[in-house]
């Protein structure tokens, strides 16, 4: 191996640390919001206990929920697994795409990676189990996640995207918000998530949002967004 003078070795090194610094700085800019503005263990009710009568209840109603279920309740309910804001397109229309809005798709991507931060802190700090893994009477449809329930993403998410949409479509907010509900009781009907994962989600969503319009990142880009969703007549 080829080894260089020791000046050339301690100039590579400074810039290559330079370069790393550089990097962390755009990622942290990058970021709209740190889970030190945004703590939701503070925010949300920890989920019920494993054998209180809410636990029990939460239960009840997702194997309600699987006894009335059709067929193509469960095939809507699988297709709403996907997080993309995109989703929405089936109440806002085939041109709202990434491909054609690509600054809304820049603003959703970044609260999306955001938000997956904050959640997992959640997840992580109480770790509840699924409902097919707490009875074996629930029989899930789709993918069966690994990670814990409680807060629920899709809950989460499907909130937040429709409270940032209802912003910049206001005219729109009637189905942007029920689109955004379904997204999460589409994951009791799957048998994967419990009514009370959902609330945690949406109330983490409200408390995200919160914060969110405070930050010059997001409203810089959400102004962005607003003007192209504007032009495309959206």
């Amino acid at each position: 191996m080829r080894r260089y003078p020791t000046a050339i070795r301690s100039a590579y090194l400074t810039l290559l640390l330079a370069a790393l610094l550089l990097t962390a700085d755009k990622a942290a800019e990058a970021a709209y919001l740190t889970p030190a503005q945004v703590d939701v263990t503070l925010f949300i009710a920890p989920p019920p206990a494993p054998h209180s009568d809410t636990q029990k209840r939460d239960l009840k109603a997702v194997l309600d929920a699987q006894a009335a279920r059709t067929p193509e309740e469960i095939k809507r309910a699988n297709e709403t697994e996907q997080l993309s804001v995109f989703s929405f397109a089936d109440v806002l229309g085939p041109s709202f795409n990434k491909e054609k809005l690509p600054k809304t798709a820049a603003l959703f991507q970044q609260i999306y990676d955001d938000t997956l931060v904050l959640l997992r802190i959640g997840k992580d700090r109480w770790n509840r189990p699924r409902p097919f893994l707490v009875s074996k009477d629930v029989q899930p449809s789709g993918q069966q996640p690994k990670s814990s329930a409680y807060p629920s993403g899709n809950a989460w998410l499907g909130h937040l995207y429709a409270i940032v949409l209802a912003d910049v479509l206001p005219a729109k907010s009637a189905v942007i918000f029920a689109r955004g509900r379904e997204t999460g009781d589409n994951r009791v009907i799957a048998g994967v998530h419990f009514p009370t994962d959902l609330e945690g989600g949406r109330q983490a969503a409200v408390a995200m949002a919160a914060v969110l319009w405070t930050t010059p990142g997001f409203q810089k880009d959400l102004a962005a967004a607003r003007a192209e969703l504007q032009a495309a007549g959206l």
